[in-house]
């Protein structure tokens, strides 16, 4: 699978169309926006977007572009650094490398430092989101790639952006004290707090903290750990954000995935942190996914859904339970999906699996195939290293 997508990824020169293309259009951005404030009305206003969408995906030839995608970028250094892990070829840390590069060469320079954003103009519940504007969702990415090309190569160079990554994560966002909890806006542009995006916040900001001794990012960091605690509900859930109460699998993902790293970098000083790490994954496990044993969109639904299955669901999943040695059955069992279902001939994944065949669409770099990519890289990073890939 990996080998398939790479022969694909290369051709394109990692450039696609994106599924938000259509949603960041002036009319389909109106009609969005009046569905979030009157979802009755709202609704008839964004159907026929909709159907376009799931039927003729390629329009976006007719008003977008080609791009790339920071987040996409710093996803497919990773993996090639999962695969230098799993190989020890030259040419995957090489690869990795030039990922970086080019990273460091499109960065947003920012008030207190360089971050990254989207591709495109993101319509929200608090406005709309300009593109390139740094989030703490697509930042977080490269800074670990770029942390692990520290790693691999002992290049000083590399403190030099970590530097800048973490100052711009700790001073250039608005944000909340709540007592001993900190939280932060999703982007530099808004104010809308979102645990997912909080938790990636909480990663960057222990790491620096650890990893240059600056105890403002540690002391922050442990603050907005303790945010993303208190956001999780008694079930062990994580709502998407105070505003919207919408629990879906890759989110949920995201901010298990980011705890444990918290973890990591603690080692076992953060005791409650793996408390809600298992709270968190008994409820993923028993409430995100089918009696097919597949993932699904939502288990507490902010609309109506015409798929059954999306990549992005698939990829984070699979990302998670590759850790866990209790759920090998299931992994597989998702893989075989992914091989099956997913992957098309040409060695991209599909965007989403609809209650009815509609083809396998367009594909879309950003999701989730350089999300798979990395997930993927990840199971043969962890299986080789234990032996059983």
């Amino acid at each position: 699978m990996v080998e398939a997508f790479l022969k694909w990824a290369r051709a394109t020169d990692y450039e696609t169309y994106d599924w938000q293309d259509l949603w960041a259009t002036r009319v389909a951005g109106r009609a969005k926006a009046f569905y979030q404030g009157h979802r009755a009305l709202g609704a008839l206003a964004v159907a026929p977007f909709a159907a376009v969408d799931m039927t003729y995906p390629g329009c976006r030839r007719f008003f977008a572009k080609r791009r790339k995608h920071p987040i996409s970028l710093a996803h497919l250094g990773l993996g090639h650094v999962h695969l230098y892990r799993t190989l020890q070829e030259a040419q995957e840390l090489d690869a990795a490398i030039r990922f970086g590069d080019l990273l460091l060469a499109t960065a947003t320079r920012t008030a207190n430092g360089i971050g990254w954003g989207m591709k495109f103009r993101w319509h929200t519940i608090d406005g709309t989101i300009p593109e390139d504007t740094p989030c703490h969702t697509q930042t977080a990415y490269v800074y670990e790639l770029l942390a692990a090309l520290h790693a691999e190569t002992s290049d000083s160079a590399y403190e030099t952006p970590l530097r800048k990554i973490a100052s711009h994560v700790c001073y250039d966002f608005p944000e909340w004290s709540f007592g001993e909890a900190l939280a932060s806006a999703y982007s530099t542009h808004d104010t809308r707090r979102v645990v997912n995006a909080n938790s990636y916040r909480m990663m960057m900001l222990l790491d620096a903290g650890r990893r240059f001794g600056i105890q403002e990012y540690t002391d922050k960091g442990l603050a907005t750990l303790e945010y993303v605690l208190s956001m999780q509900r008694e079930d062990g859930s994580w709502p998407y954000s105070e505003t919207e109460d919408f629990v879906d699998t890759f989110h949920t993902c995201f901010v298990l995935k980011n705890l444990v790293k918290a973890q990591r970098i603690f080692g076992n000083g953060i005791e409650r942190a793996k408390q809600a790490v298992e709270r968190g994954l008994a409820y993923y496990l028993s409430h995100l996914f089918d009696a097919s044993g597949y993932p699904i969109p939502f288990s507490v639904r902010p609309r109506r859904t015409v798929y059954r299955y999306d990549s992005y669901d698939l990829a984070e999943s699979i990302g998670i339970l590759a850790e866990l040695e209790s759920e090998s059955k299931r992994l597989r069992h998702l893989l075989r999906f992914v091989k099956t279902r997913l992957q098309t001939s040409d060695g991209w994944f599909r965007f989403r699996v609809y209650r009815r065949e509609l083809g396998p669409g367009i594909p879309y770099m950003r999701w989730a195939n350089s999300a798979m990519f990395v997930a993927l890289t990840k199971f043969l990073q962890l299986r080789a290293h234990d032996g059983s890939a």
